[in-house]
């Protein structure tokens, strides 16, 4: 049976160089060839993963990329599929990632529960056939799921191939398709003020190819994972709200590179430790790297921890 292997990935997040008041990440996945058990592996901290079975005729790619591979997504699942010469029997490949984060605060001077939006970042790409002869019936199926404070939206995806060799799309849900500009808006989202909230986000892949004896290669692209756009307000929130996280990277609701480059130019330097010297002198609460909701010595020292790490 094949087993997972992991990647370790550098550079850590703030939110997870400590443990948190509100609890810590959850960084999932899965994957599944043909009638083999279920293999699943969890950590409180990104990986990736790569698995194979026979020979990279059926692969699988599980990535928690973070700030390493910014166009990647933070969650992505791939999966590859093919024939070699002499065609091969019905298979099935299913894999899936999910993350979950535990600190997203939407701040607020008022105690009353609001209404919010979110803009989902996807990439462009999502069924690849190269090179070869196509396979009647074989089906790629997609699944994405977005949930804040419980409230789940999803979307579905599905290409089959014809007699022709065409493809044939179906899809479902709350999310369909990909804009030009990659951006998917959702809303209507009722979440509490002033307290964390839970986010969580998955990408699911299967696919099934019937027996042939043709020679045959296909795939998923990675580019269709899920993101926050940078440069730009993470959530739609009523005027006087901010939205922080430190588990995501979200600071004064924007998605940023690294949590401890405070002066935003790219570098980390003197001038990162003066910010956070002079932010919490003044109480702000996007210093609280510890997310306990108070300013303390610990933040000093995850502040000192991830610095040192770097970006």
């Amino acid at each position: 049976m094949n087993t997972l292997k992991g990647v370790g990935v550098a550079a850590l997040t703030v939110g997870l160089c400590t443990s948190l008041a509100a609890g810590q990440a959850r960084f999932e996945a899965g994957y599944q060839f043909d009638d083999e058990p279920e293999v699943v592996r969890v950590e409180s901290t990104p990986f990736e993963t790569r698995a194979s079975k026979p020979f990279g005729l059926q692969r699988a790619t599980l990535l928690f990329p973070f700030t390493r591979f910014i166009d990647r997504g933070i969650v992505g699942a791939s999966l590859g599929v093919g024939r070699d010469l002499g065609g091969g029997p019905e298979t099935r490949t299913r894999a899936w990632a999910e993350v979950t984060f535990s600190d997203v605060v939407f701040e607020s001077s008022g105690s009353e529960p609001i209404e919010v939006g979110v803009t989902i970042l996807y990439g462009v790409g999502t069924v690849q056939v190269c090179c070869l002869d196509t396979i009647a019936g074989a089906v790629w199926i997609e699944e994405q799921q977005f949930e804040l404070n419980g409230d789940v939206r999803t979307g579905t995806f599905r290409a089959t191939i014809t007699d022709s060799g065409d493809f044939e799309f179906e899809e479902g849900g709350d999310i369909q398709g990909v804009p030009p500009d990659r951006i998917v808006e959702l809303a209507g989202f009722r979440v509490p003020v002033n307290t964390p909230v839970t986010l969580r986000m998955r990408v699911a892949r299967s696919t099934e190819v019937p027996a042939t004896t043709e020679r045959w290669s296909a795939g998923f692209l990675l580019s269709r994972a899920q993101d926050f756009a940078f440069d730009a307000d993470v959530f739609d929130v009523p005027d006087g709200v901010t939205v922080q996280s430190a588990q995501i990277g979200i600071r004064d609701n924007q998605r940023v590179r690294c949590l401890t480059d405070l002066d935003r130019d790219g570098e980390l330097t003197l001038f990162d430790f003066l910010a956070f010297q002079n932010l919490f002198s003044e109480g702000d609460s996007t210093v609280d790297l510890d997310g306990d909701r108070e300013l303390t010595l610990f933040d000093f020292l995850a502040f000192q921890n991830a610095f040192d790490a770097g970006c």
